[in-house]
């Protein structure tokens, strides 16, 4: 369910612990999604880099995330452990090491 794409290449980094003990949202929806796989994807490929050059595409994966998300389809694919483990979880647990056992993954190329 959770996959991003930006333009970096996602070798095993150092977990900065970005994004790690987040508050959970109650119901899981497109945009609680959404702003967290964006959030966590321009912080790592901003880490990965050591830049800030993906801070300019948040904005265009957020509104491309939101357009191609249905809520019923993100209540549907995540349990209430996997909801709460990819808010919790460092984003590189979650995206890198898919710590939360959703199939996240991310690149940045």
């Amino acid at each position: 369910m959770m996959a991003a794409l930006v333009g970096c290449g996602s070798d095993s980094h150092p977990d900065s612990g970005y994004g790690a003990s987040k508050p959970v949202p109650a119901t899981p929806t497109c945009d609680a999604l959404c702003e967290r796989l964006v959030d966590c994807v321009v912080q790592l490929c901003n880490e990965n880099t050591s830049s800030t050059k993906y801070d300019v595409l948040a904005d265009y994966l957020l509104s491309d995330c939101e357009l191609s998300c249905s809520d019923a389809a993100v209540e549907s694919s995540f349990t209430a452990d996997e909801w709460t483990c990819t808010f919790t979880d460092s984003c590189r647990e979650s995206f890198e090491h898919d710590s939360c056992m959703t199939g996240a993954s991310y690149t940045c190329d």
